[in-house]
C-alpha cells in the first residue's frame, strides 16, 4: 500500500520550477545559490523537510541541515503534523500475519523503533510521549 501526499501546493510547484530553471542554466554539481536555499528552507518549515526535498529534488539530509543551521524555527517531520492516528484492523485470521514498524527520531539523533505483529497491541501514544519527553 502506498501513501499519497496531499495535492501539491502552488508555492511548492513554483519553487520546483525555479529550481528546474536554475539547474537547466548551470552545469551539474554547481553550488545552489543562497536565495534558492532560503526559499527551500522557508518551504520546509511550512510543508516539512521530506516533502520539500522530494519536490525540489534536494537531498533530504542537506535540506534538513540547512533548516537546522538557519535556526529560528523547528524542523517539522511533516507539514505541521501535531497528531497522527494509527488505526489497526480488527483482529482476524489474516491480521495475525501482519507486521508494522513505527520509527521515531529526535533532532539530536536519538531513535526508537517499535516492531508490532498482528495480534500484539501496545500503547504507542504513551511510548512515543515518553520518548519525546526524555533527554537524549
Amino acid at each position: 500500500m502506498t501513501r499519497r501526499l496531499p495535492a501539491l501546493p502552488t508555492v511548492l510547484g513554483d519553487a520546483r520550477r525555479q529550481f528546474e530553471h536554475w539547474r537547466e542554466a548551470h552545469p551539474p554539481r554547481t553550488r545552489i545559490p543562497e536565495a534558492l536555499w532560503s526559499r527551500a528552507i522557508e518551504l520546509a518549515r511550512e510543508y516539512g523537510v521530506y516533502r520539500v526535498a522530494r519536490e525540489l529534488h534536494l537531498r533530504y539530509y542537506s535540506l534538513r541541515e540547512h533548516v537546522e543551521t538557519a535556526g529560528s524555527g523547528s524542523v517539522p517531520a511533516a507539514a505541521a503534523t501535531g497528531f497522527v492516528e494509527l488505526i489497526a484492523p480488527a483482529p482476524n485470521r489474516d491480521t495475525r500475519r501482519m507486521k508494522c514498524t513505527v520509527e521515531l527520531e529526535k533532532r539530536g539523533g536519538a531513535r526508537m523503533r517499535m516492531h508490532l505483529r498482528g495480534g500484539e497491541t501496545a500503547d504507542l501514544v504513551a511510548l512515543a510521549r515518553i520518548f519525546w519527553e526524555t533527554r537524549g
